[in-house]
């Protein structure tokens, strides 16, 4: 086309027409605008789809990876209700002075364990690197922000951190001294009858565990009630942008 208006502006200015050679060389140069606008416009419209395509991935990546860190608080959530039925039978055992039997080891043995939940943040490490504004709506990304930076944390420094500090600095040395294991979760007491006739500290670890115990519960399940929430957001931006993505 161009060429086309070349030869029509040489064949004008040989013939010394030069209103009409004006004519045409604005009507070149007005082409050749109109053309380099519609580059950029379907450069920018490709750029802008494939924006929104790695916004998509990312957003099915999130998803996948809170659906595994939900899995991980209910893992931990039952081995840590199971911990609880196995404090409440010693505490029992303890008051109503029962006889020992082997059936109490695998409470004995519970007593410095606990069970943590491990997130799964690999998708919103990526995200980060390659910039928060991928996410395009801005209630979606407030939220997903919120989730690693703060409910995770408050988590892990509120209640796992407790528990920690009570292993190392209550249950241990108490379990090192009056405990031993012989399997990977059994533990017999060193004198059973002693502790059963004497020993006030243990029924005061078992309340002070059971407590602890009760609430990191309730915390793993406001997590997991979080998850869902966020979850839905991810699945409802999902279904705005015509994907119908299912998992979990």
């Amino acid at each position: 086309m161009i060429r086309i208006f070349r030869n029509i502006r040489q064949q004008l200015a040989a013939q010394n027409k030069v209103a009409a050679y004006l004519r045409y060389a604005i009507g070149e140069i007005v082409l050749v605008v109109i053309g380099i606008l519609i580059a950029l416009q379907v450069n920018n419209w490709n750029e802008h789809r494939k924006e929104r395509n790695e916004e998509v991935k990312m957003l099915i990546e999130l998803k996948s990876d809170l659906m595994e860190s939900r899995g991980e608080l209910e893992r931990a959530d039952r081995a840590n209700l199971k911990t609880i039925h196995l404090y409440k039978r010693l505490v029992a055992a303890m008051q109503q002075k029962k006889k020992y039997n082997t059936s109490l080891d695998s409470a004995f043995g519970s007593i410095p364990l606990w069970a943590a939940p491990y997130f799964t943040n690999s998708a919103y490490e990526t995200l980060k690197s390659k910039g928060l504004d991928i996410i395009s709506n801005d209630g979606l990304r407030t939220s997903i922000t919120k989730f690693y930076n703060t409910d995770i944390s408050i988590l892990e420094n509120d209640w796992n951190k407790w528990e920690w500090n009570i292993n190392q600095q209550v249950v241990l040395p108490w379990f090192t001294k009056h405990c031993r294991y012989y399997s990977k979760y059994l533990a017999k007491p060193n004198n059973y009858k002693a502790l059963v006739s004497h020993d006030e500290q243990l029924l005061n670890i078992l309340g002070l565990l059971l407590r602890s115990r009760r609430y990191g519960i309730n915390k793993c399940e406001l997590m997991e009630h979080k998850i869902d929430h966020l979850v839905d957001q991810i699945d409802s931006e999902l279904r705005n942008r015509g994907y119908n993505h299912k998992m979990g």
